[in-house]
């Protein structure tokens, strides 16, 4: 005899119920491991779990949490609702940047500056530096700060193009002792074709040579769909393991895991313990754990090659999503690209997708080489609106220093990107 399960949206309800139960009482105040809106997604992207149903039953769970004083008041929650409906207008659309290489040192005004790329956007220019000291301008801007002064008025810097346009630029960046780093940030756009800069009278020569990237989308071929949901989900958990199990619990429920899943669940396990802060196994060795977690389990820590790649690559449109990767940056833990998304809340995962009004569908962010090597990565500061993210990706670990190509694959659970970066 078949065994009977129930339909998703009870399934939701009967785990919100369980969820409750656990936050009353004697732990009254703790908060589940995952959300409801966690377990809302999963059942939305794996049941055909309609989405006002959902968010519909997250609500019921909500309400009837701060009915019994756990977690955010109703008045407070309703607020919050009225100003995530009222977010900004629509992200403008993508822009492919121009990335120009300097790569030298110029005096500019009090300091020896060292020029590393100028990268042309559509509002504004980033110049990125370093210096072997603290910057006279980063001095000064913090005296005139402490006097009162308004920003901007003792440290920006005057930056010209060809064409006579001229922006005024300030500086954000860190550093102390003899390494400090940052980039010049224009308040309005200069010609992407420019063949110099005029930076406080100094005169900089830009070469226009970033790297060619193919670029294509194709469909994800791989396990079972709930299978690829909770490697996903591992993925997205930012390198340290998704804790609680009220999420597999719910996919047993509906009938998407059975006993036939057993080896999948094993190897799932397995991977979630090592990546728990770094304690567990360096290696698993588990025929169902997929070729990216065994490469990335057994090279974690490997240190990487120091590199900057000038680049730009803007993906077609896939899932919903749209990206602009540029300026690869090896690190020696890891390393780092600019990305630009368009789509639903830029694909970031949101721990209470439906409450916060986060993706239901987050992109994860992985990258090989030709090596076989994998790569995982992360958002490292971002800003986000409801349809863009925008900010850097780190990825772990460092760069396989015989490498020569990687390839970088921001996926959603159907489709994939692939941008492929050669490396000098």
């Amino acid at each position: 005899m078949l065994a009977q399960h129930p339909d998703p949206e009870t399934a939701l309800r009967i785990a919100c119920e369980r969820m409750l139960l656990s936050n009353i009482g004697p732990n009254r105040g703790s908060q589940p491991a995952e959300s409801a809106g966690e377990l809302a997604s999963a059942l939305v992207l794996l049941a055909g779990l309609a989405e006002d149903a959902a968010e519909q039953a997250v609500a019921d769970y909500s309400t009837a949490l701060s009915l019994r004083g756990v977690g955010t008041p109703l008045h407070f929650r309703a607020l919050q609702r009225q100003h995530a409906q009222q977010q900004g207008s629509a992200a403008p659309p993508l822009f492919l940047p121009t990335v120009c290489v300097v790569d030298r040192r110029v005096q500019i005004g009090e300091d020896l500056t060292h020029v590393s790329t100028v990268t042309f956007g559509p509002a504004s220019v980033e110049i990125v530096v370093g210096y072997d000291r603290e910057p006279a301008t980063f001095t000064r801007r913090h005296a005139a700060l402490m006097s009162g002064a308004q920003p901007g008025q003792a440290h920006d810097l005057t930056v010209k193009d060809d064409r006579g346009v001229t922006g005024s630029a300030h500086f954000s960046g860190v550093g102390g002792g003899t390494e400090w780093h940052g980039r010049w940030t224009t308040q309005g756009p200069l010609s992407p074709t420019t063949a110099w800069l005029d930076i406080e009278g100094t005169r900089v020569e830009l070469e226009h040579a970033m790297a060619s990237c193919e670029v294509r989308v194709e469909e994800r071929v791989g396990g079972p769909l709930v299978h690829e949901f909770l490697w996903d989900r591992l993925a997205a958990s930012h390198h340290h393991q998704p804790e609680g199990h009220a999420v597999l619990e719910l996919l047993a429920d509906v009938g998407l895991l059975t006993e036939d899943d057993a080896s999948f669940l094993d190897a799932y396990a397995r991977v979630v313990a090592a990546m728990g802060h770094g304690r567990g196994p360096t290696k698993v060795k588990n025929a169902a754990v997929p070729a990216p977690w065994r490469s990335l389990l057994a090279r974690r820590n490997t240190s990487g090659r120091v590199l900057f790649v000038p680049m730009a690559a803007m993906t077609p449109v896939f899932d919903g999503f749209q990206l602009v990767v540029s300026n690869l940056r090896g690190l020696h833990d890891g390393f780092e690209i600019d990305a630009a998304v368009r789509g639903p809340h830029g694909g970031v995962a949101r721990s209470n997708p439906f409450e916060d009004d986060g993706c239901t569908n987050p992109l994860t962010w992985w990258a090989d080489d030709d090596r076989g090597n994998s790569y995982l990565g992360a958002w490292n500061g971002r800003g986000m609106g409801p349809d863009s993210a925008d900010g850097q990706i780190r990825f772990l670990p460092g760069l396989d220093r015989r490498a020569t190509v990687v390839r970088l694959t921001p996926q959603s659970l159907k489709e994939r990107a692939v941008v492929e970066v050669p490396l000098p």
